[in-house]
């Protein structure tokens, strides 16, 4: 099962509050690859959002947090899937990315490309992280930590493709 956003106006779901859970119970969320249009974005320095069990595709961004002082997020057993940038792009602390299959993002993308991205204090924990960045100009990175983070037992693979540079996994204190 699937929703489809063929809206250019709106994000796939937009979180403003704090204590927030989406089960997506196994649907899709299905994007129409607007630019600036996530999937899920979290808008303000929130705490405790919690996104579980579907798949996030063809939107901007898959999961996109704006906000360096939101904290304590968790993303378990979703699938992002050929978004037309990056898959994960947190930018608060001590989040959880957990189960999670991010692929065939960022494929020929005009910037930067990051299957997730994390900052601060987080932890990154059996992932599947692969094909992101085919034929980018700038970087790619399958996995990009910030100081402090945790990245254990995923796996992460031919990320980066023909793109100007690639790292796997790259830490950034």
């Amino acid at each position: 099962s699937s929703v489809q956003n063929s809206s250019s106006m709106f994000h796939g779901i937009t979180i403003w509050a704090d204590n927030v859970t989406v089960d997506l119970k196994g649907f899709s969320m299905i994007g129409d690859e607007t630019a600036g249009l996530h999937g899920v974005t979290i808008e303000g320095s929130h705490r405790n959002i919690t996104i579980c069990d579907g798949t996030i595709r063809d939107f901007d961004n898959g999961i996109y947090e704006n906000d360096s002082l939101g904290t304590g997020h968790r993303f378990i057993g979703i699938k992002v899937l050929s978004n037309k940038n990056d898959g994960i792009r947190l930018f608060g602390n001590n989040h959880l990315v957990r189960d999670c299959t991010v692929s065939d993002n960022g494929t020929s993308a005009t910037s930067d490309i990051h299957g997730i991205l994390v900052n601060g204090d987080s932890s990154v924990t059996n992932n599947r992280v692969y094909n992101n960045g085919g034929s980018v100009f700038g970087s790619v990175e399958g996995i990009k930590a910030g100081n402090g983070c945790e990245v254990i037992g995923n796996v992460v693979s031919n990320n980066g493709i023909g793109a100007g540079s690639t790292k796997g996994i790259y830490t950034n204190p």
